[in-house]
């Protein structure tokens, strides 16, 4: 690179050079800052062993489950939600929406009693499936999360506000009435990148600690579409709740009133405040004592990817975006949609954009990328960084790391470190809609004396 004030550039990593900070010293020079080497042997002492918290046994729609983290074991390797929907009742109008797993969960947060280690929505869900889950594994994952091949939502239009689109009209078919029947769905909760067994939580190490997952549900009208006909547009409201002997789930369509009591085309009445059976297992790992002392007794520092998120209305088909991250920085990944919080993940939800680039600057270098169109960001950076690339729903990203999915420090740009840093976005039907960002960032989670600290606030 030479030496002038504008340099052009279209490889994030060279902004290494320029934006480094003290904690660079334990991210970057320091990258054996893990408990177990990437090499295993048939002597490695630890075990996966597996447990379900089953308190509490019920879950509610619409509001937020606290489950309480055993510490009955060293650390925490994966953890899965399973939850059960109700059947539909037969030959009504509604059937549930598809990717009904992303849609069920409105945020996770997993925490200590001193800080929040990490948090996440659903979509954020719904990114990290299409950039980086097996295509071998599609079978099992499309029935554990609720994913079909057709959305059925035909009439669906992508610029309208209703939560009850349309399924266009079928609603006596063999076909919607499958998507009515009972959703068994197993969802995976993130603590942070675990496709490398050296991300493993240390639970053993915080024995002053209380540990949760905060889980924040959708409620149920978040969850089915209606064949909404002109009869009822304009004048449709859904009473959608679990009759009183949790057979099926019916509905009424019409004006009423939402607090009087209604039955069903049964008769049976209608219940408000639906509860549903759910569980949290957990993988842990079993340490031998040794290794158990090691990590109880020493400081111990973990490099783990903290995920922040960031939503703006575009105000014009020509936007220059100021990014408000201050860590280090992995990948940016990002969509634009015509909804501000999306009520689906249908095609026709998703925007494509002509050209985007990165600005950054620091107090004495100005790095300007030149112009990409969407193909850069959507197929070239997804093909190199990322384990798949999602076609029909454009979902973009650009890394500033070799493997931003690694648990092993393989690059990073600290933003905190850049004055200006901007993604610049341009194209001719941007205006009016909505840009989601997510930023893979590095944090270090610090353990001492049975205690939990972040060292990047």
């Amino acid at each position: 690179m030479c030496d002038t004030k504008s340099k052009y550039s279209n490889i994030g990593s060279l902004l290494q050079l320029y934006a480094n900070s003290s904690e660079d010293k334990l991210i970057h020079e320091d990258a054996t800052s893990f408990l177990f080497q990437e090499s295993y042997h048939q002597h490695t002492p630890f075990s996966i062993n597996q447990e379900s918290i089953t308190e509490p046994p019920h879950v509610t729609l619409g509001n937020t489950v606290i489950y309480k983290i055993p510490k009955i074991e060293d650390m925490l390797y994966k953890m899965y939600l399973s939850i059960e929907l109700p059947e539909i009742q037969k030959h009504s109008n509604a059937i549930y929406k598809n990717n009904l797993g992303f849609l069920l969960i409105d945020k996770v947060v997993f925490k200590t009693n001193s800080v929040d280690i990490i948090e996440y929505t659903g979509e954020y869900l719904y990114v990290k499936h299409m950039l980086n889950h097996y295509i071998a594994k599609n079978e099992a994952i499309n029935k554990m999360m609720g994913i079909r091949a057709s959305d059925f939502e035909f009439n669906y239009i992508h610029n309208s506000s209703s939560e009850f689109e349309s399924i266009g009209g079928f609603a006596e078919s063999a076909i919607h009435e499958k998507y009515r029947q009972k959703q068994n769905l197993y969802i995976p909760i993130y603590l942070w990148d675990q496709n490398e067994l050296l991300q493993f939580f240390p639970t053993s190490a915080l024995y002053n600690e209380d540990m949760e997952i905060r889980i924040t549900f959708k409620s149920f009208n978040k969850l089915y579409i209606v064949d909404n006909d002109d009869s009822t547009e304009n004048n449709l409201y859904v009473q959608f709740n679990i009759n009183e002997h949790k057979e099926h789930v019916a509905i009424l369509i019409g004006k009423f009133d939402e607090n009087q009591r209604v039955n069903d085309v049964s008769g049976n009445q209608i219940m408000p405040n639906v509860s549903l059976n759910a569980k949290l297992d957990i993988e842990y790992i079993s340490l031998l004592k040794e290794e158990r002392k090691t990590v109880i007794q020493n400081p111990q520092d973990y490099i783990f990817t903290k995920i922040l998120m960031q939503k703006e209305k575009l105000t014009s088909n020509f936007n220059k975006i100021y990014l408000q991250f201050t860590f280090p920085i992995k990948q940016i990944v990002w969509f634009i949609s015509h909804e501000e919080n999306l009520t689906n993940f249908n095609k026709g939800q998703f925007i494509r954009f002509e050209t985007a680039r990165f600005n950054f600057s620091d107090s004495q270098n100005n790095i300007i990328m030149g112009l990409q169109n969407e193909t850069y960001f959507s197929y070239i950076q997804s093909f190199i960084h990322d384990v798949n690339i999602s076609v029909q729903n454009p979902i973009y990203s650009y890394s500033f790391s070799l493997k931003p999915n690694s648990g092993y420090n393989t690059g990073s740009i600290d933003f905190g470190r850049l004055p200006k840093r901007i993604l610049e976005i341009n194209g001719n039907n941007l205006k009016n809609t909505y840009i989601t960002i997510f930023a893979s960032a590095y944090n270090i989670l610090h353990t001492e004396h049975g205690n939990a600290e972040l060292k990047l606030v």
